[in-house]
């Protein structure tokens, strides 16, 4: 919190220790914030092997928010 806190900008951006992203991945949710100031992203969550680091889509697999903003991610 004490980043967020000391954070200057129109938008804030948590990402877990676990999210990798890819080329102009901020473009999109900045465009959805702007749009609605209340909004709320949440990744979707694909899979990436221990073993070999390969890459494989999985659109079921989605993270999410409590309330209280603990992460519960499927």
């Amino acid at each position: 919190m004490v980043g967020a806190d000391a954070a200057e900008g129109d938008v804030l951006v948590f990402l877990g220790s676990q999210i990798e992203v890819k080329q102009q991945w901020a473009e999109p949710l900045y465009h959805a914030v702007n749009q609605e100031n209340s909004t709320i992203a949440v990744p979707v969550m694909h899979l990436i092997s221990l073993d070999t680091f390969d890459y494989k889509s999985s659109p079921l697999v989605r993270g999410g928010f409590n309330w209280g903003f603990h992460d519960n991610g499927s």
